[in-house]
């Protein structure tokens, strides 16, 4: 599970990107807290660097040309150009920040200290204002016109065949929590839940059908921090298994293996996967 609370911190800045790799070379160790880019067909890796020092989600762009990437820790946010990764602001918003939603020209990232959802201008990382959403938010969704915030124990939030969904609107399974809630394809909402304990317990990745209420179990990966769909494909942060999962035509694919995998991002745009490590998790 990805902690939301502050911690005593050091500065630690973008450090450096690796060289995109050759068919013959073998990829580099993954970055102990940083950001991976991987080929979103073939799971060849592109490139990488070092990001912060304790990075916990990320979101894109609308034109797929930016990564923003919060860091819970030092409490900034950094936009990277892809695919070059290369910064082009940094914004330090505090209240131990964690997933962050793109609307329009801005970004509103939770904190989860705070009780705040910060308000920045994406383009140019200016922090905006603030706006309460409730102790400890989680995932941030546009609900009813505003910015809504999972809370408390229910990190997991998101809108799906035009319809809120939280943790406690789930079907019950022994022994899992839920954790991350994502969008997929038509009436669907893809869930992990992590078991007990988190990084050695199986957990699972669902597909529920938000018409039907029936849930498909898709995978078992140990401490699925997040699911995201591209296409036919789904994507999971395996964070206990220390891979992507990638779940593709009824086979189960690992990719990035040995990298603490805490945050995924589909960009099929530019055809990569935006992988955020973080061996603090």
């Amino acid at each position: 599970m990805i902690r939301f609370f502050a911690l005593c911190t050091s500065a630690a800045l973008l450090v450096g990107c690796g060289a995109p790799g050759g068919a013959k070379d073998p990829p580099p160790k993954p970055p102990a807290a940083g950001v991976i880019l991987l080929n979103l067909r073939s799971g060849a890796f592109v490139r990488q660097a070092t990001v912060g020092d304790d990075p916990l989600a990320v979101s894109l762009a609308p034109d797929g040309k930016t990564a923003y990437v919060v860091d819970n820790d030092l409490g900034d946010v950094f936009a990277l150009q892809l695919p070059s990764l290369r910064q082009t602001w940094r914004t330090h918003v505090g209240g131990a920040p964690g997933p962050v939603l793109v609307a329009g020209d801005h970004l509103y990232v939770s904190e989860y200290d705070a009780g705040l959802a910060a308000e920045l201008d994406r383009r140019t990382g200016r922090l905006l204002g603030t706006q309460p959403v409730g102790p400890h938010p989680g995932e941030l969704v546009f609900w009813q016109g505003k910015v809504t915030a999972a809370n408390g124990a229910g990190f997991g939030l998101a809108v799906a065949s035009g319809s809120l969904w939280t943790w406690g609107r789930l079907p019950a399974q022994p022994g899992l929590h839920p954790f991350w809630l994502q969008a997929g394809q038509g009436s669907e909402l893809l869930v992990t839940e992590e078991g007990q304990p988190e990084d050695t317990a199986a957990g699972a990745v669902l597909s529920l059908d938000t018409a039907t209420g029936a849930a498909t179990t898709l995978a078992t990966p140990r401490d699925p921090d997040q699911a995201v769909r591209s296409g036919s494909d789904v994507f999971v942060a395996a964070h206990g298994d220390r891979d992507v999962l990638v779940l593709r035509g009824g086979k189960a694919l690992t990719w990035a293996r040995g990298a603490e995998v805490v945050a995924l991002a589909a960009d099929p745009q530019l055809n990569l996967l935006v992988v955020v490590t973080d061996a603090n998790e």
